[in-house]
């Protein structure tokens, strides 16, 4: 593809009346011209290069630019502007402290929260849980596909008891759904686990990475992906406890947040994971199952 671009910039030249002030020679030598980044800083240099057209070299972004995107993010309408099929999945896992009141043994606690939607089939899904091996598992999970609807909501384990709670299992499906997909999603993910983190870390002032980690001597080495215009962040740092982050953050050609995955372990040796990803176009697949 780069040779045509030459081939045809080439044939451009010689049409103008500039033409004849090249001779033959200097238009093999453009031709035989090899097209690509000849910046040996930048992030895309080939080595083979002879020739370099404006824009041809892609420079590896800054620490900034990758934290900005993480803390910005990206919400599901904007995407959705974007693309009519778009979603993001997010898991966390985290040590769960005893208490006074539940003794948790240690376990871990997991989250979980996935949502796609596809605008142009009117269909959607919205899975969110919280659970706890033997202890509490809280899942609801609602899936759309045109005026059909399977919903299942679930709450049960020894915490639910303990509190006086009762246990919920309850799945059912109705055919006459006809609104805006976005009319029951958006609402939703009002309430979402996902939203409620957002909103904590806003509020907490002393919540930010650069206020626990030293950011400023942190190990940290950008990459990129030819293939899909990406860059990603590997940064590795710790704090006065001793406490160590390992982060990884990638953003696409607009430093637009794709993907995030964060590991923080304290100074016992207690790990907790968190990760997020977006996903666009043929990764959002949307069906239902008829419930018995």
């Amino acid at each position: 593809m780069n040779r045509i671009i030459v081939v045809l910039a080439s044939l451009l030249i010689v049409t103008t009346p500039l033409a004849g002030c090249l001779d033959e020679a200097t238009l093999e030598d453009i031709i035989d011209d090899i097209v690509g980044c000849m910046d040996a800083e930048a992030k895309n240099y080939d080595d083979n290069a002879t020739t370099e057209l404006v824009g041809n070299c892609i420079y590896a972004a800054s620490m900034d630019v990758f934290m900005n995107a993480m803390d910005e993010g990206i919400d599901l309408q904007s995407m959705l502007n974007q693309n009519s099929t778009a979603g993001y999945s997010m898991s966390m896992t985290m040590p769960m402290e005893d208490n006074g009141m539940v003794d948790t043994g240690g376990v871990m606690m997991l989250i979980e929260e996935t949502v796609m939607v596809n605008m142009s089939a009117n269909a959607a899904h919205v899975s969110m849980s919280m659970s706890m091996p033997m202890m509490l598992t809280q899942a609801t999970t609602m899936t759309q596909v045109g005026e059909i609807v399977n919903v299942h909501h679930k709450l049960d384990g020894m915490m639910v008891t303990q509190m006086g709670g009762e246990t919920i299992d309850v799945k059912y499906q109705t055919r006459d759904m006809s609104p805006n997909v976005m009319e029951w999603v958006l609402p939703m993910l009002a309430d979402s686990m996902l939203s409620d983190m957002t909103d904590d870390s806003e509020d907490d002032d002393d919540d930010g990475l650069e206020d626990d980690f030293d950011i400023e001597n942190a190990t940290i080495s950008v990459s990129f992906d030819s293939a899909t215009n990406t860059q990603t962040m590997d940064m590795s740092t710790t704090n006065e406890t001793g406490a160590i982050m390992n982060l990884s953050i990638k953003i696409d050609e607009a430093s637009e947040l794709m993907s995030y995955s964060m590991e923080m372990t304290n100074e016992t040796g207690s790990t907790m994971h968190m990760s997020y990803a977006i996903m666009w176009g043929d990764a959002v697949a949307v069906s239902y199952t008829h419930l018995r």
